[in-house]
């Protein structure tokens, strides 16, 4: 009898972190569809980005990819330079 309560802190002290794992935001989030996932890489490889390049600019070549999309999407002039 005396070796239940501290059995039973011990596995709530284990147990209790656990559940912060289980809790996440998908309530206020749509799930995404392969359709979307398709649409959105084709929107990317329509503005110059390949996703089976090998290169050591991952992060900075799909953010270029994304900024010249949406600017695309919001109509902005592209910035280009001029040679003389």
């Amino acid at each position: 009898m005396n070796i239940v309560k501290p059995l039973i802190i011990v596995t709530f002290v284990f147990v209790a972190p656990l559940s912060a794992f289980a809790q996440n935001d998908t309530a206020n989030r749509a799930p995404v569809t392969h359709a979307a996932v398709e649409a959105q890489l084709t929107s990317l490889e329509a503005v110059g980005f390949n996703p089976w390049k090998k290169d050591n600019a991952y992060p900075a070549a799909i953010q270029t990819a994304e900024a010249k999309r949406a600017q695309q999407q919001t109509g902005a002039p592209t910035r280009t330079a001029t040679a003389h």
